[in-house]
């Protein structure tokens, strides 16, 4: 019984330390590359728990609650390549999302991109998007 009950409490230990937060960008115009942006709110209507900034590990960006967004530099990790346990970046349906300055980088651990989602990239020279996992 004891054997059961340490198993239990360490296998929630694990959940916990490795719950990922969700968060969905603000409805609206501003820019993305901005934490106050962001919100766990997930129709993006009110300003929920936006995070510190954009490189907060093990979460997830989902970029929806508007048509586009443009934006030059995304980063969700710091090293390179990702390190595990980095951010991922979800591309929603009907979201079209462009890299478009001559020094545009996206990275992330994931990115996924949903069925309708669109990810442009207009840049003078292609500058690394690294991405772990594309799926």
């Amino acid at each position: 019984m004891k054997r059961i009950l340490l198993l239990l409490a360490v296998g929630l230990a694990y959940l916990t330390s490795n719950s990922q937060t969700h968060y969905y960008l603000m409805q609206g115009v501003g820019n993305v590359l901005l934490a106050n942006q962001w919100t766990t709110d997930p129709t993006g209507a009110s300003s929920i728990a936006p995070p510190v900034n954009l490189q907060v590990p093990n979460s997830i960006f989902h970029f929806t609650n508007r048509a586009s967004a443009g934006l030059g530099n995304f980063l969700t990790d710091n090293t390179v390549p990702p390190a595990p346990g980095a951010s991922t970046c979800i591309i929603e349906s009907g979201f079209n999302l462009t890299l478009n300055n001559t020094f545009g980088k996206l990275s992330t651990r994931f990115l996924k991109l949903a069925s309708n989602a669109t990810l442009t990239i207009k840049m003078l020279h292609l500058q690394p998007i690294l991405i772990a996992q594309l799926t």
